[in-house]
């Protein structure tokens, strides 16, 4: 008797899976070319585009993440009449100043020095001479920290750091430190910097699987809470362009000082 039914169950299965992981998409997805694809492929492959989409379509930090900082940030959207008490200079930033405050949820801070640094030529070394000059606390976050010369400095700095008794903290992304091999890891381990890997995902081990897609591409470094790096830069040497690299990358990080500090 069930044997005449199971093509309708799989069939009904299939379709109540796929509807519910399109609702899904519809609205946790913010970017619409990823939810499109993701809606083609629920439908293009019954039972196993579902099941794609629920292991590596859900993104399951974010909802934590919120969780956590609901209790440790207080912050305030940009108010919509922000611009009209601003100087005249400052008034055709409020449209703007209005969409950044419903995206991010931070209040500006006045007073900021912003300054870019051209690709690894300008910003290593700045980076790596505020390290050198850090007395209280040192945090860097980056997707790849590589074990190739620029990449040495960065550990050789961070490890006498360490020595004077500067508090450091290292935040590496696990599949970001897969970039060189042998990975920078062993050397920040000898030089006893503390570091941790964010969401180590292996295929052998099925319940990180689902973190596989869910990366950590911020680039920070800040030193003493006074200055901060922030960009679109890797630590590799690839972004020293004087030494022609095989692999050149152009990029930017900025310096910044003043109370977005803080908020970094």
């Amino acid at each position: 008797m069930i044997s005449r039914f199971w093509p309708h169950l799989v069939v009904g299965f299939g379709s109540l899976a796929a509807l519910l992981a399109s609702i899904h998409v519809l609205l946790r997805k913010r970017d619409s070319r990823a939810a499109a694809l993701w809606i083609g492929l629920i439908w293009l492959l019954p039972i196993f585009g579902p099941m794609l989409y629920l292991v590596f379509g859900v993104n399951r930090i974010r909802p934590r993440a919120i969780s956590l900082g609901r209790h440790k940030i207080i912050s305030r959207p940009i108010p919509e009449d922000f611009g009209e008490t601003q100087p005249m200079e400052a008034q055709h930033l409020q449209q703007l100043a209005s969409v950044v405050g419903h995206v991010v949820r931070q209040p500006l801070t006045p007073g900021n020095h912003v300054q870019p640094l051209v690709n690894g030529d300008e910003a290593f070394p700045a980076m790596v001479a505020a390290i050198e000059s850090a007395t209280m606390s040192i945090t860097l976050m980056t997707y790849i920290l590589d074990n190739d010369p620029s990449g040495k400095q960065f550990a050789d700095a961070l490890g006498r750091a360490v020595k004077r008794g500067v508090a450091v903290h290292v935040l590496l992304d696990a599949a970001g430190t897969r970039y060189s091999w042998p990975s920078i890891t062993h050397r920040l381990r000898h030089a006893h910097i503390p570091f941790a890997k964010f969401l180590p995902a292996f295929l052998f081990t099925p319940w990180r699987v689902t973190t596989i897609n869910l990366r950590n591409h911020r680039k920070l470094l800040v030193v003493d809470g006074q200055t901060a790096f922030t960009g679109g830069m890797n630590i590799r040497h690839g972004n020293v362009l004087a030494d022609h690299p095989n692999h050149a990358v152009q990029d930017l990080q900025f310096r910044v000082e003043g109370p977005v500090v803080t908020r970094l």
